[in-house]
């Protein structure tokens, strides 16, 4: 049955034609798996250290306002990957004349304030305050890096992003056993889901990490078919991991649209076949659920980001969310060719490095390859 006169819609016709969709979002902490009410914890501080902010629709670069509400900041503003943000000082701090501890004071800095870092040295931050330049000690101050998930460095070898544990100091510690200066960081994407205190208060103390949670209602999605025009609807509620694991013999039985291997370690992969299959071991292989009846393109970038078509996963595949949106992709490709496309069908997704995404899409009339930033959804025509 359908809700449709002319009969039955299926969910993956529905995907292929969505125009947008809407969800109400809400922020919550949680910290020793209790979720805490952000009223309890009124000094927050999340991932929007940035020296510039991105609307998140408009696209426009505005000046950073501070003093908004959190989830209000999170929720219309994006971060520049390049934007290597700003410091702010969690506890009073000296303006010292040299990056060390036995050098003169120049000024006394209050707490809470905010500064763009010059340089680091030694453990100091190189700052300008009221028209002196100097060093502020490291340990006193919060900054971008201490949300860094991902990490690209001037002198990196492979030309490609790092993944980052934390900070130590002055370095962020990478899952390859290095550190990364933080003078020589050129790019970092930021961790989405921690935030700090950045105050005293009656229930925890600064520098308290938490998880920042966002909870969403269940999305309406605007979808257009040829007959019906536009149309909203919803997703089943889907279970996000399935316990069905299939061994490779049984795997390759299967008829296989798609399969990536990590680069690193061609032991970890994706594969879809009428589902989608994710392995640690290249001998098993657990299905997603959320991907039933799948096939299409995927791609296995790292231990944390992979895509399944238009979904992409910053966790190592136990979430996915929808990354690719069709409304841009459809932009992009009316005004790099002048013909609006008369359908957007994605058929081949892959990693650039260091940082772009790149796709082919099929249009119905011509073939179209596409990129843009890893983190962004600026999409430009690229010759194949």
């Amino acid at each position: 049955m359908s809700i449709f006169p002319s009969g039955y819609a299926s969910f993956d016709r529905l995907n292929e034609q969505m125009v947008s969709s809407e969800t109400t979002d809400a922020f919550y902490l949680a910290k020793d798996d209790k979720k805490i009410s952000p009223s309890l914890v009124p000094n927050i501080t999340a991932f929007h250290l940035s020296r510039v902010w991105i609307e998140k629709y408009t696209k426009r670069r505005v000046k950073p306002n501070n003093e908004m509400d959190l989830a209000t900041i999170l929720l219309n503003y994006d971060t520049d990957p390049y934007d290597r943000g700003l410091v702010l000082t969690l506890s009073e701090t000296k303006l010292r004349e040299n990056a060390d501890m036995k050098s003169a004071a120049l000024k006394t800095i209050p707490k809470l304030n905010y500064f763009i870092p010059i340089s680091f040295e030694k453990g100091f931050i190189k700052i300008l305050f009221q028209g002196k330049f100097g060093f502020i000690d490291i340990n006193d101050c919060i900054s971008k890096y201490d949300f860094a998930k991902f990490a690209f460095s001037f002198k990196s070898k492979t030309n490609t992003w790092e993944v980052v544990l934390r900070r130590e100091f002055d370095h962020l510690a990478t899952d390859k056993n290095k550190s990364l200066h933080l003078a020589e960081i050129k790019g970092l994407i930021v961790d989405q889901k921690l935030a700090y205190a950045y105050k005293e208060n009656e229930h925890y103390p600064k520098w308290t990490s938490f998880k920042l949670i966002k909870e969403k209602s269940k999305p309406w999605i605007q979808s257009t078919l040829k007959g019906h025009g536009l149309i909203w609807w919803q997703r089943p509620e889907v279970e996000i991991l399935a316990k069905n694991t299939v061994s490779i013999d049984e795997l390759i039985k299967k008829d296989i649209y798609s399969v990536s291997f990590q680069a690193d370690n061609p032991k970890k992969g994706l594969a879809s076949a009428d589902g989608v299959y994710i392995t640690e071991d290249g001998q098993n292989w657990s299905e997603i659920a959320q991907f039933k009846d799948y096939s299409g393109p995927v791609f296995y970038y790292s231990d944390l980001l992979m895509f399944v078509g238009n979904y992409r996963s910053v966790d190592g595949g136990k979430t996915f969310e929808n990354y690719i949106q069709v409304d841009k992709v459809s932009s992009a490709i009316t005004k790099s060719t002048g013909v609006a496309p008369k359908k957007i069908q994605i058929t081949k997704i892959k990693v650039q490095k260091p940082y772009n995404v790149v796709i082919d899409v099929h249009t119905g009339a011509r073939k179209v390859r596409l990129k843009s930033p890893i983190f962004s959804q600026e999409w430009t025509q690229v010759k194949f």
